[in-house]
């Protein structure tokens, strides 16, 4: 028996680099574009900690 999954309705979240919010359907989302999580990576690549909390991260 396969399950179907059913989207949830949208959910208003605020973005974790830049704290637009944004409606989403995915429980998982964090950023509200791509530009903002490319931003993120890079930011924790480059200087080793959590833009958003300032935790090392490496």
């Amino acid at each position: 028996m396969k399950v179907k999954y059913i989207p949830k309705e949208k959910v208003t979240k605020a973005c974790t680099f830049c704290g637009e919010e944004f409606d989403t359907p995915r429980d998982r989302q964090r950023f509200c574009s791509e530009e903002c999580r490319k931003e993120f990576i890079r930011q924790i690549n480059t200087f080793g900690k959590c833009p958003h909390c300032k935790k090392d991260l490496l």
